[in-house]
């Protein structure tokens, strides 16, 4: 009630401050209220009858006026090589020598950090968390170390976990969240950690084996080393020949000088508009696989060599 209130009161004050004029109030309803009643005629090329045939001299004037839109487009025939950089990785190799190098270079890259080996339970509830503690203190066997054995077994028997569901290996220190990490640093090894609560629950987690920081030997990683310095060779490689082809072609006076210079062969387009269209309209094999064929292409000055462009279809 109150809103229609206050719209009225300025639905009054709007109308106040400008009154309408009856007359023309009534005008214009009437002009909108207003019916006609239109014929219509439609003349179609089948309605017009007796056409001359316009003469020579009509068509040749025609012709001189509309000379715009009978022109074809600019037609471009294109002569390029194929750049593939996998023929520039054939001369690089790699020993084992090379290999030892890298490896003695970089000791702390072939390192792995100290770690443990824990068992550990996840639970929703932190009462559920208790329950399973209790159960684990309460079948403890004081007269030998146990607690391995009824982690496993309380778990699997109570809770249906298998011996993978509850294993977790090799955690770094890091590897955790910083609250779980920092509640089980202090642990001995077969000691068993209170409830600890995350954002992710509530965990117990059992300390089982702590493997030591060492170095890896350098036979179990030299098929990787050179595979690492082999792709880096590779990259470098073709990185390299890649400008000097480009390099080549600032200076070239032809494409056939740098092509003979790095034993590429030349291949040529059909012809093109640039809209990388042929003669019949249809788009020619180079536009469909070569990145921006035709942009590049009339980007040219005739004879004029490019620079290399990336195609990311192909790698090429």
């Amino acid at each position: 009630v109150s809103n229609e209130v206050s719209a009225e009161m300025i639905v009054q004050s709007f109308s106040m401050a400008s009154p309408v004029n009856i007359k023309n109030a009534l005008e214009i309803e009437e002009f909108n209220q207003e019916k006609r009643v239109t014929d219509v005629i439609k003349i179609t090329k089948d309605n017009v009858r007796g056409i001359v045939a316009p003469n020579d001299e009509e068509v040749a004037k025609f012709y001189e006026e509309k000379k715009a839109i009978y022109k074809t487009k600019e037609l471009r025939k294109v002569s390029y090589f194929e750049v593939d950089p996998k023929s520039f990785e054939n001369a690089v190799k790699v020993d084992e020598a090379d290999a030892k190098k890298y490896y003695d270079a970089n000791p702390t890259l072939f390192v792995v950090e100290e770690n443990k080996d824990f068992y550990h339970m996840l639970f929703e509830k932190k009462e559920q968390a208790q329950e399973f503690y209790q159960k684990i203190t309460s079948a403890l066997d004081p007269t030998k170390s146990n607690i391995k054995e009824q982690f496993v077994k309380i778990s699997k028997d109570s809770y249906k976990k298998t011996l993978k569901d509850i294993t977790l290996e090799k955690v770094t220190k890091n590897a955790l969240p910083a609250e779980i990490s920092n509640a089980i640093s202090g642990l001995k090894i077969n000691e068993l950690s209170g409830v600890i609560e995350s954002k992710l629950g509530f965990h117990i987690f059992l300390f089982r084996n702590l493997n030591e920081k060492k170095q890896i030997a350098f036979d179990e990683v030299k098929s990787k080393i050179i595979e690492k310095l082999i792709a880096e060779k590779k990259e470098k490689s073709t990185q390299e020949s890649i400008a000097k082809i480009n390099d080549s072609l600032m200076i070239a006076k032809s494409l056939k000088e740098v092509a003979d210079k790095f034993n590429l062969t030349i291949a040529t387009s059909t012809l093109i508009n640039d809209e990388g269209k042929n003669v019949n309209n249809v788009e020619a094999l180079e536009t469909k696989t070569l990145a921006d064929f035709a942009k590049n292409t009339f980007a040219l000055k005739k004879d004029q060599p490019s620079k290399i462009f990336s195609n990311e279809k192909t790698g090429k």
